[in-house]
């Protein structure tokens, strides 16, 4: 920054982790933020959520393997995917390019048909 260039201070207070007005899932358009707000309050309306939770751990508990994942993730949290390469290393990427000329009169091979 040069002496004549001067800091502007960014406005309201500054985001720390965990902020819940952080939007990690990009913009989301009015109808699906209203659609989402109508559908979470018809639910709160009508579901019991204790007999739910009830029956979501009775289904775990009989070996339903899509409850069991809902209820582990929900009480230990989902397990992180490490992404490497074989051994825990990094990941190898081989890039090509590959450049074929075709002379126009030389068309053998290229459509199997003929």
């Amino acid at each position: 920054m040069t002496g004549s260039q001067k800091r502007i201070a960014p406005k309201g207070k500054p985001f720390e982790k965990g902020d819940p007005r952080i939007n990690k899932h990009g913009p989301v358009s009015e109808e699906r933020r209203t659609f989402t707000v109508e559908f979470n309050n018809a639910i709160a309306k009508r579901a019991d959520v204790p007999k739910l939770v009830d029956k979501l751990v009775t289904l775990a508990e009989h070996g339903i393997e899509w409850a069991m994942k809902e209820v582990l993730d929900r009480t230990m949290g989902k397990v992180t995917q490490p992404i490497g390469g074989e051994g825990g290393g990094p990941v190898r990427i081989r890039l090509e390019k590959v450049i074929t000329c075709i002379k126009p009169d030389d068309t053998s091979g290229i459509f199997p048909d003929e």
